[in-house]
């Protein structure tokens, strides 16, 4: 839960606000507790008015996108605590969200005129006090386990190689077997760490989920849901959001060797041989990377996993765990979209037929990304 007090400029400029101002004495003082559809599910909040004025807005329940959706919705609460009203801008990429919070605003002043307090016993407020679903089945004596998704994520095996380069970021030790080594020890653990995904499950409206407890307990991968299941008489399915366990950032470097530096979504692959292992990603054209890789720059790749759930600073599942990469871009496999003029199909043109082309005919042809294809030449792993 997330408080914002209501600060002296912000009652200063229920005066002065651009929006509509609010009339004196046109509420009950007391308690609102609201919810609006949000991206991910209901936003549930906790508004407290005086007789003319919001004095406080309490966020009692959501489960917006973290790092977009639920940092929206407290700066939506920060700009209505401003503006003194609802008529406030919403955040970019984060429209829904943003929405979700003034229509549940506009719904406690509404409740507000016509003296809507909350009661004791009000319905919302008690769905959104446990803390976890678990908590939630155990008041209710329902049958429920909560399962980590992500627990196992950190056990890794490596393969049997020696390792290349000791950092001792750690202060510690070297690295010297594969109980104390690096869990990224050779460009195959790259390729299986690169699959390795967080998972996040969580409630979103739908009209054909559910909408009691009981229902959403028996749901398919509720066990993986740590977030409370609304209880608010709305129907709610289960989401799964996934994401890569560890960061990429790329490097290369222009005509003038200056760095470019991106963090790209990349993909690492073992080829049919075995042993070889690829890494690929679609990059724009209108990119400095994309010039850079035409270009033939080295591409050097910063791989990068932090562990947060340990104190552990050497040896596999330790916090921090990663590999410098040296690539070669394959030219071959290295495919390029084309822009298609009016009433044609988009072409695809590999780097080296296109680099085989004379300088008009490259610049007849406009290109809107590269799937870029490179081959891991070197590992040397850090940690």
């Amino acid at each position: 839960m997330k408080r914002r007090a209501l600060s002296t400029l912000m009652a200063l400029s229920l005066f002065c606000a651009g929006g509509a101002a609010m009339a004196d004495g046109a509420y009950t003082p007391g308690t609102y507790t609201v919810s609006a559809d949000g991206n991910n599910g209901a936003i549930t909040l906790r508004v407290e008015m005086t007789a003319d004025a919001i004095a406080d807005i309490i966020v009692v329940a959501q489960s917006e996108t973290a790092g977009l959706g639920d940092v929206a919705s407290d700066k939506m609460i920060e700009a209505i605590h401003v503006a003194g009203n609802t008529d406030v801008d919403t955040v970019s990429q984060a429209t829904v969200s943003s929405e979700a919070v003034i229509a549940a605003v506009n719904a406690a002043l509404s409740r507000a005129e016509k003296g809507e307090v909350d009661t004791v016993a009000s319905p919302v407020a008690e769905a959104v006090t446990e803390e976890t679903f678990a908590d939630q089945c155990k008041a209710a004596g329902i049958d429920f386990t909560y399962e980590d998704p992500n627990a196992s994520i950190y056990d890794f095996q490596t393969t049997d190689a020696a390792v290349d380069v000791i950092t001792h970021a750690s202060g510690k030790a070297k690295y010297v077997d594969e109980t104390d080594g690096p869990c990224i020890r050779t460009p195959l653990d790259l390729a299986a760490r690169s699959a390795v995904k967080v998972k996040v499950y969580y409630w979103i409206a739908d009209e054909n989920g559910v909408s009691t407890l009981e229902e959403a307990a028996m749901l398919e991968y509720a066990q993986y849901v740590s977030v409370p299941f609304q209880n608010d008489g709305g129907k709610y399915a289960i989401k799964l959001q996934s994401n890569g366990v560890g960061t990429n950032t790329v490097v290369t470097i222009d005509e003038n060797n200056e760095p470019t530096v991106a963090i790209f979504g990349l993909k690492y692959t073992v080829d049919e041989n075995g042993t070889d292992v690829y890494t690929s990603c679609a990059v724009m054209a209108e990119t400095a990377t994309y010039r850079n890789l035409i270009a033939g720059s080295p591409i050097v790749i910063s791989y990068y996993e932090y562990n947060p759930f340990t104190e552990k600073k050497i040896g596999i599942g330790a916090r921090n765990a990663g590999a410098r990469v040296q690539c070669e871009l394959d030219q071959q496999r290295s495919m390029l979209t084309t822009i298609p003029a009016e009433g044609e199909t988009a072409q695809k043109i590999s780097v080296a037929d296109y680099l085989a082309m004379d300088e008009d005919a490259r610049n007849a042809i406009q290109i809107k990304y590269i799937t870029m294809v490179a081959k891991v030449v070197a590992l040397y792993s850090i940690g």
